[in-house]
C-alpha cells in the first residue's frame, strides 16, 4: 500500500509596523545574539538584482532612499564556508585536484585548509597510523573551524570505525564496537551551531568520487543547489529486507508530519503489505527526489529516477559505506552519488540492526529543510556514528531564509521557524544586537504539520535601513533544555 500527502499553498501575513521602542537586558535573547545571525545576501530589489548584503551598510541613515533595499539580519540556521576546514591527502593526486577545486567551488578560506600524507592504497588505517595524522590536524587547523571536509576515497576507516568519525572526534575503541549498540554523541539532535566548541566534535564529511571528473560534478551538483527552495518527493520505503528495514517503523510518522508541506511530498511504501506486487521494494523511473530512505544490501533501479540538487540517499546494510566499489554484494553509498544525489551514508564495519547508527529521517529532513547544511543535519541525525561515514558535498543547502524588497515591500520567506515559539520583526537604524527597534509584528508559529512551516512575513512601508527577524525567550522558563524544543527534539520521540 503507498500513502501519499501532497503540499498546500500558505497565505501571506501583512503586517504594520509599531511605535519605536527601546529594550534593555531583557529584550536580548540568545538566539538573536551576534554570534547567532547572518546577514541575508539573498535580498532582491524589484528589478531582480541581487546586492551582497541586501546591498545596505551604512547604518547611520534614518531611512533609506526610496527603493533602496535594506539590510536583513536573519537566524543564523547553520554552519557556513568560513566554518569548514578541508583535509587533504598530498599524496593523492584526486585529493589534490579536489580539494583545490572544492576550496575555489566554496570559497573557503586558506586558513583553513591542512594537508596531510598518508597512504593511499589500502582501506584501512590502524589507529597507530592515524594518531599522528589525528595531532597535526589539530595543530594546524584553526579553533574557529566547526566542521571538515575530506577529499579522498581511501582509507576510509581507522580500525573498525569510519575515518569520517574518527576525524570528527579522534579514534577511540569505544567508538570502535562491532555489533554492540554504539557510543551516543552530544551532536545528535542538537542545536547547537559550533559543535568542535561545544562538544569537540567536529562533523566531518568525504567527497568521495570514482574519480576527479565525478568528484567535480558532485561538488558542482551542491553548489548549485543552495537556496533553490525546491519543491520535492521523499520516498520512505519498507522494503521485504525485514532485517535492514527496522528503521521503516517511523516512516509512517514521517509523512504525517510533512502533510500539506510546500516542500516535501512524503510517500511511505510498504512492500510487505498485502497484495502489492513485485519490485515494491524499488522506486524507479520517479522525478524531483529529494530524499530517499529505504533498507536493502543493492537497491535496484536507483539511476533510473532524477534527484534534485542537494538530495539525501541512503539504504541501511552492513558495508554500504565501502567506497568506492562495496563489498561483496553490498551496494556502495556511493552509486547514490553516481545515480544524482549530493548526501549519503554508510557503514564500514559491520552494525547490526541498530537504529540508532543510521540515519533518522524525519530528523535529517526536519533539520535540512530548515535550512541547515548537508552536513550538519545529517550528522545531528545519527545517535552513534562511529561505524557510519558521511559523503556528499558538506554545505549544499537546497533550503534557506530568504526576503525581497519591492516597492518599499519587504517580504521574508522563512523556513527556519520553530513550531510553538514567538519571533519579532524588528526595523532598526543599526545592525548591532543591542540597538534599539521598534516591533514590526511577532508572529507565533503552530504546532500543526507541516514540521517546517513556508511563512512569508509582510513588512509594509519598509523604510529602515536594516531589519531582524529574532527568536524571543519561551514564554514559560526552561529548567532543561528539551522544554525549549516544541518541534520533537530528541528525534526519537519523533516517530523512531
Amino acid at each position: 500500500m503507498t500513502i501519499g500527502l501532497r503540499s498546500l499553498v500558505p497565505t501571506l501575513i501583512p503586517i504594520t509596523l509599531f511605535p519605536l521602542v527601546t529594550i534593555g537586558a531583557c529584550g536580548t535573547d540568545s538566539d538573536s545574539s551576534s554570534d547567532l545571525r547572518e546577514t541575508s545576501q539573498a535580498g532582491t530589489v524589484a528589478d531582480g538584482s541581487v546586492g551582497r548584503d541586501g546591498g545596505r551598510t551604512d547604518a547611520a541613515t534614518d531611512a533609506i532612499a526610496p527603493g533602496s533595499p535594506p539590510t536583513v539580519i536573519l537566524p543564523k540556521t547553520g554552519l557556513d564556508a568560513s566554518e569548514l576546514g578541508v583535509v587533504v591527502n598530498v599524496n593523492d593526486p584526486q585529493s589534490v585536484a579536489l580539494a583545490a577545486y572544492y576550496v575555489q567551488a566554496r570559497n573557503i578560506p586558506p586558513e583553513n585548509v591542512v594537508e596531510l600524507a598518508f597512504a593511499t592504497n589500502v582501506h584501512t588505517l590502524t589507529p597507530e597510523a592515524f594518531a599522528p595524522l589525528y595531532t597535526q590536524l589539530n595543530a594546524a587547523m584553526p579553533a574557529t573551524v566547526q566542521a571538515l571536509a575530506l577529499t579522498w576515497t581511501r582509507p576510509f576507516r581507522v580500525g573498525g570505525t569510519s575515518i569520517t568519525s574518527a576525524f570528527a572526534h579522534g579514534y577511540d575503541v569505544s567508538y570502535d564496537v562491532g555489533c554492540d549498540a554504539g557510543r551516543a554523541l552530544p551532536t545528535y539532535n542538537s542545536d547547537t551551531r559550533a559543535p568542535f566548541t561545544d562538544f569537540g566534535v567536529r562533523p566531518t564529511m568525504m567527497i568521495a568520487a570514482g574519480s576527479v571528473a565525478d568528484g567535480k560534478t558532485f561538488i558542482d551538483r551542491g553548489v548549485s543547489a543552495d537556496g533553490t527552495m525546491p519543491s520535492v518527493k521523499a520516498w520512505l520505503v519498507r522494503t521485504t529486507d525485514s532485517t535492514r528495514s527496522v528503521r521503516a517503523s517511523s516512516y509512517p510518522a514521517v509523512v504525517a508530519q510533512w502533510a500539506g508541506s510546500t516542500f516535501v511530498d512524503a510517500t511511505f511504501v510498504d512492500a510487505t503489505a498485502p497484495g502489492m506486487p513485485p519490485g515494491s521494494s524499488w522506486i524507479q523511473n520517479e522525478t524531483d527526489i529529494g530524499f530517499y530512505f529505504t533498507g536493502h544490501w543493492d537497491v535496484q533501479g536507483i539511476d533510473t529516477n532524477t534527484y534534485r540538487p542537494g538530495a539525501i540517499a541512503d539504504h541501511m546494510t552492513s558495508f554500504g559505506g565501502w567506497v568506492p566499489d562495496g563489498l561483496g554484494n553490498q551496494m556502495s553509498a556511493l552509486r547514490w552519488l553516481e545515480a544524482g544525489a549530493t548526501g549519503s551514508y554508510g557503514s564500514v564495519s559491520e552494525p547490526c540492526a541498530y537504529v540508532n547508527k543510521f540515519s533518522s529521517a524525519p530528523i535529517v529532513m526536519r533539520r535540512y529543510v530548515r535550512g541547515e547544511p548537508l552536513i550538519e543535519a545529517y550528522w545531528k541525525s545519527v545517535l552513534s556514528p562511529g561505524q557510519g561515514l558521511f559523503i556528499g558535498e558538506p554545505l549544499a543547502r537546497p533550503w534557506k531564509d530568504t526576503w525581497s524588497y519591492d516597492g518599499g515591500v519587504l517580504t521574508i520567506r522563512a523556513v527556519s521557524l520553530l513550531p510553538g515559539r514567538t519571533y519579532e520583526v524588528r526595523a532598526k537604524q543599526d545592525a548591532a544586537p543591542e540597538a534599539p527597534y521598534a516591533v514590526a509584528t511577532t508572529i507565533t508559529v503552530s504546532h500543526a504539520p507541516p514540521v517546517v512551516q513556508d511563512t512569508p512575513i509582510i513588512v509594509e512601508n519598509a523604510t529602515a535601513p536594516f531589519y531582524e527577524l529574532a527568536l524571543l525567550p519561551p514564554a514559560t522558563p526552561c529548567e532543561q533544555p528539551p522544554c525549549e524544543r516544541p518541534d520533537g527534539g530528541g528525534g526519537f520521540a519523533e516517530g523512531e
